[in-house]
């Protein structure tokens, strides 16, 4: 009788230690995960971009640039890919194949493969504030160059460059002044013909850039002036019929 006890008071130990161990398991398991979701929703994104054909989606963040397939339900991670810095800028080019990262006002633009590999390296005259690849595979960038004894008027320049060489530090085919105001993004139409320029003072701006000449330029919406508002970033259907415009103060 004594050791029929003795065994089923070690059987209640035994088993009273394993619901312990589950336990402590399980809350192990639970804080874990909580603590991978918490660091998840941790950084911030610095800048995002999608590719030409809308299937990939680049995001900025801690010094990284991740690639997203966004083609499906939920997004899916692609790469991620090791920068320099933590880019504020950035552009994919229309296969998702290649994407270009830069901080604004720096002057250099590295471009990537979406495996990680440094393709080229833009080193622009003046201070980069956008750039976009054109759909022939030339690279645009919007560089702004202070002016002025005083510094505080800003010249806006559009230089293009030769990626299809191959070349580490690309060859730049041409550059322009555009206009006298801050440039601050950057769009093609479709057919790579035209480039929108959206500057300082609420104005956009569409360059011929075979022509290397503006073609003409409107300042509002639906008729409503904007005054002093920024036209800071914009983007096109893939039919080329509309444009989105975005306008901050």
């Amino acid at each position: 009788t004594r050791a029929s006890k003795k065994t089923r008071a070690s059987k209640k130990t035994r088993a009273s230690k394993k619901t312990r161990a589950s336990k402590k398991t399980r809350a192990s398991k639970k804080t874990g995960a909580s603590k991978k979701k918490r660091a998840s929703r941790s950084y911030r994104i610095q800048a995002a971009a999608f590719s030409g054909d809308g299937r990939v989606l680049a995001t900025s963040a801690q010094k990284r640039v991740y690639l997203w397939d966004v083609t499906a339900s939920r997004p899916k991670k692609l790469a991620s890919l090791r920068t320099t810095v933590d880019a504020s800028r950035l552009a994919v080019d229309r296969s998702g194949e290649r994407v270009a990262a830069a901080v604004a006002g720096f002057s250099e633009v590295r471009i990537r493969s979406a495996k990680g590999a440094l393709l080229h390296e833009i080193r622009a005259r003046g201070a980069v504030t956008c750039f976009a690849f054109a759909p022939d595979g030339r690279f645009v960038v919007g560089e702004v160059e202070r002016i002025g004894e005083d510094g505080l008027k800003a010249r806006s320049y559009v230089s293009v460059y030769d990626l299809a060489a191959g070349d580490a530090l690309p060859r730049e085919l041409f550059r322009a002044a555009v206009v006298d105001l801050p440039l601050r993004d950057i769009a093609f139409s479709s057919d790579g013909l035209l480039l929108f320029l959206g500057v300082g003072g609420g104005v956009v701006v569409v360059f011929d850039l075979e022509a290397s000449r503006e073609l003409f330029r409107f300042p509002d919406v639906d008729g409503n002036d904007i005054g002093q508002r920024i036209a800071a970033a914009f983007s096109f259907s893939q039919d080329g019929r509309r444009a989105a415009i975005s306008w901050g103060d």
